[in-house]
């Protein structure tokens, strides 16, 4: 959460079935899925893959090229597979070892019956790569893919100097795995050229911005986002329940809104002030709601009267779970709700691995927008964190910003001394500007912030810097025809 540390918030909600095709996926399909004498062939709109009669997969990228990047082979041989079903998003294969789900977004779900050893062969040389509990995040600046186990799996690195190079399994029936290979969807270079604006205090009058400040922001930014302050406090039963759950005990006495079950606003004249203005001068408003910590009984119930009764344009998650098929079940059901056009803003600095080094793209590439750094760098070297875990380009092709306060002066919660670091609210540095858009990452504005007297004369450095090199950039992609999607 921005600016909060917590545990898992129980939803409530029982996983969605993977299999179904929930009519809004960002225009991720299966193009098409055949059977020939045992052999299979399903073609997403990211992925390629190919499984033999002996049940070994390979597997090609296809975005930004076409590409082979791992084969998969299981010991004894699982196949032949056969097609029992298939819709316009996923094909499921079975045989006596178990079930392959294979979907549009270009992942694939491996159910096992019976035991099995399992190799994952890459055929690229990874420029990056993370490991958590037997989850696999491989990649270079193509794309790559990641191999998540449900359960925890003790697995040897694979050796990057043999070539091609494997990660080994041995699984036991019941066992499920998520293999994903990304990039899934092209990039939209129109969303990237829609800059954000964050904004609202948690209390007090910075909860709205005012009418200049959205004038101002207006001048670079096409997204309001509004924190969670906008939002009544909860009661203090409610509070007094939820802070050992969540850890937020440094709140107390304090609004806690984003626990809100029916979310308010705190004052109607101002959100309509807001709303209207920001509309006015062209800009689309995002809300705070997060499946995280919101205590509301049925979160897409309540996810549907905030955009009908308040007529916004999108929400922002601050984090999902911390169970990454929990969090794609909310994701993809949650882009059901806004449709293709409504924007999706996600804050994930380490869920839902509790890790910012490895993440799941296959959950990021339903947002619009994502958001990492609160929890600092991770131990990693400023580039490598841009690159690779705040940019979203040929991974989720989601929009990739950096929550700059919690990681630009390698502070946060990083891996080894965890709650130890410090915010920095400090408008970012030309440098800083430069290494982000090097590595293909994006930075907010803070403009409610950044106006402050301290840093006026920073954030308007910032402004000219920053977007002035947005628009050169935007420039070069149209002279390149990559404008669009």
């Amino acid at each position: 959460m921005l600016r909060k540390s917590a545990v898992i918030f129980a939803l409530g909600v029982a996983l969605l079935c993977v299999q179904r095709g929930w009519g809004s996926e960002l225009g991720m399909r299966i193009e098409s899925a055949t059977e020939n004498h045992g052999a299979i062939t399903v073609v997403t709109t990211g992925a390629k893959f190919q499984i033999d009669n002996h049940g070994a997969i390979r597997c090609w990228q296809r975005i930004p090229r076409e590409r082979l990047v791992l084969n998969v082979s299981f010991v004894p041989a699982a196949g032949p597979f056969h097609i029992v079903k298939k819709d316009g998003f996923s094909c499921t294969v079975s045989c006596p070892t178990g079930a392959l789900t294979l979907q549009g977004d270009s992942v694939v779900i491996l159910k096992l019956k019976q035991n099995v050893k399992t190799s994952f062969t890459g055929y690229f040389h990874p420029a990056y790569h993370s490991e958590k509990d037997g989850k696999w995040m491989l990649m270079d600046d193509e794309g790559g893919f990641g191999v998540y186990p449900v359960a925890k799996k003790s697995v040897s690195a694979p050796v990057f100097s043999k070539f091609p190079w494997d990660i080994a399994y041995e699984f036991t029936g019941g066992d499920e795995a998520w293999l994903s290979v990304f990039p899934p969807r092209p990039f939209n270079w129109d969303r990237a050229m829609e800059p954000l604006e964050h904004d609202g205090a948690n209390e007090g009058a910075g909860a709205y911005p005012t009418n200049d400040q959205i004038a101002s922001a207006a001048k670079y930014c096409k997204v309001l986002t509004l924190h969670a302050g906008i939002w009544q406090d909860v009661p203090e039963d409610v509070k007094a329940k939820m802070t050992p759950i969540m850890h937020t005990q440094k709140y107390l006495g304090h609004p806690q809104p984003w626990l809100s079950a029916k979310h308010v606003p705190l004052s109607m004249t101002e959100f309509i002030r807001v709303r209207d203005e920001a509309h006015k001068r062209g800009m689309k408003v995002l809300v705070y709601l997060s499946p995280y910590y919101s205590t509301a009984p049925d979160i897409y119930a309540e996810m549907q009267r905030v955009l009908s009764e308040y007529q916004v344009d999108g929400l922002y998650f601050d984090g999902i779970s911390k169970d990454f098929r929990k969090s794609y079940a909310v994701i993809r059901r949650t882009r059901e709700i806004l449709g293709d056009n409504r924007i999706l803003y996600v804050h994930c600095s380490s869920d839902p691995l509790q890790d910012g080094r490895i993440y799941c793209p296959f959950i990021d590439t339903y947002a619009d927008y994502f958001i990492r750094g609160e929890a600092g760098v991770w131990g990693l070297k400023l580039d490598d964190f841009l690159r690779w875990t705040i940019s979203g380009y040929n991974i989720s092709n989601a929009m990739g910003y950096w929550c700059y306060y919690g990681s630009n002066q390698q502070q946060g919660y990083d891996a080894s001394t965890p709650k130890s670091g410090k915010y920095f609210d400090t408008v970012p540095t030309a440098a800083h500007i430069d290494a982000a858009l090097r590595n293909k990452a994006f930075i907010w504005r803070q403009g409610e912030e950044w106006s402050l007297p301290k840093s006026q004369d920073d954030l308007a450095a910032f402004d000219k810097e920053y977007y002035g090199r947005i628009k050169m950039v935007r420039q070069g992609w149209e002279k390149q025809g990559t404008s669009s999607k």
